[in-house]
């Protein structure tokens, strides 16, 4: 594999990891306004792995002389994540089943 594939292919890690970071904290939001605490927690706990990851990669790319280039997380996956439009009944009924 070329320098140049290695470095397209640890740009596009990075970003990967910017964008679960992302989904995590969306996650752990939902989670938090539906009283599902303890789930909340292990995703933000998620979330600054994967911030901690992007940020490796990216100290990586640049201790290389490569320039990191960090996408928005529309250009990554689209415009909205997967999971709002999974919101119906299974939502629905993980919220009903928390203590209230």
């Amino acid at each position: 594999m070329t320098t140049q594939t290695m470095m397209q292919k640890l740009n596009a890690q990075m970003n990967l990891e910017f964008y679960a970071s992302n989904l995590h904290l969306h996650l752990s939001e939902w989670c938090s306004e539906n009283r599902l605490n303890g789930t909340a927690i292990f995703f933000r706990t998620q979330a600054q792995s994967n911030v901690t990851h992007m940020m490796r990669v990216f100290n990586f790319l640049k201790g290389a002389g490569a320039n990191p280039i960090v996408k928005a997380r529309m250009q990554l996956m689209g415009t909205t994540p997967r999971w709002r439009s999974y919101s119906g009944k299974h939502l629905k009924s993980m919220s009903n089943a928390a203590p209230r």
